[in-house]
């Protein structure tokens, strides 16, 4: 007699279907919040232990990529699905580098003009951001380009403990399970504009301002939107995390060479 074939299960090494778009929102937040919580808290119990306070980046840095890479893997989905990945890799320096150029070259030049119109009264004046304007060189003609202590270690660490664990976690993980609650309904060059970016962006800030309470910290929604549209446009993570590295590490030098 003919035997009817053996049903075999499931390998566990394939790509597990994408969640249902509540448990998905339900999930994302839950992390969001859950993750931010734990950064807060250590970041105040690091204001009375010295171990936690000098290994805090690593330790947000761990939250930020064990945490979604758990979650994912005990899915079965793969990283890739959610830009995790440095592959196109081609296509993500195109898209990094010459955002970094283009955009960081922008504001360069919008912030020599505004310092040195609002610098120009006189030495008194107190520029924003805490940028006191008696320590304004004056412009390009008096720059001295100056990099600040111990730069290239804190290259480095802009790469390893702030850049790539923020992409993975943000623009990837949390803004991947948002586009499944939400998906868009328009596009910007092929770009998905919809809650899931708006939100990713939002909740960055507020991350940020919730771990030490500084109301500054909010603006960093501003780029996040721009990370968000890098990795859309890269598809991978790849371009934001070059633009992010590049960003933070301009801010630096600029601050260090332009108010010695």
């Amino acid at each position: 007699m003919p035997t009817e074939p053996r049903t075999q299960p499931p390998s566990s090494s394939e790509p597990g279907p994408p969640p249902e778009p509540r448990d998905a929102r339900n999930e994302g937040l839950a992390v969001f919040g859950g993750v931010t919580v734990l950064c807060a808290a250590l970041y105040w119990i690091g204001m009375g232990v010295p171990f936690i306070k000098t290994n805090l980046g690593g330790f947000f840095a761990l939250a930020f990529l064990a945490v979604p890479v758990y979650l994912l893997d005990k899915r079965r989905e793969p990283l890739a699905r959610y830009g995790i990945d440095w592959r196109p890799l081609g296509r993500g320096l195109i898209w990094g580098l010459g955002s970094t150029v283009l955009l960081l070259g922008l504001f360069m030049a919008i912030y020599i003009w505004y310092f040195g119109a609002v610098c120009g009264d006189g030495p008194e004046l107190l520029g924003p951001l805490g940028r006191r304007c008696d320590r304004w060189c004056g412009g390009l003609n008096n720059l001295a380009l100056r990099l600040p202590k111990g730069f290239w270690m804190a290259a480095v660490s802009q790469v390893v403990v702030v850049a790539i664990p923020e992409e993975v976690f943000y623009r990837g993980y949390l803004m991947g399970r948002l586009e499944r609650a939400w998906p868009a309904k328009r596009f910007l060059w092929g770009a998905p504009l919809g809650w899931a970016l708006v939100t990713q962006a939002a909740l960055f800030g507020l991350g940020h301002f919730l771990v030490d309470l500084n109301p500054l910290r909010l603006a960093v929604a501003i780029p996040a939107l721009l990370f968000g549209l890098l990795r859309y446009w890269s598809g991978s993570i790849v371009a934001p995390v070059i633009f992010h590295v590049s960003a933070n590490l301009l801010m630096t030098v600029v601050d260090r060479s332009f108010f010695p």
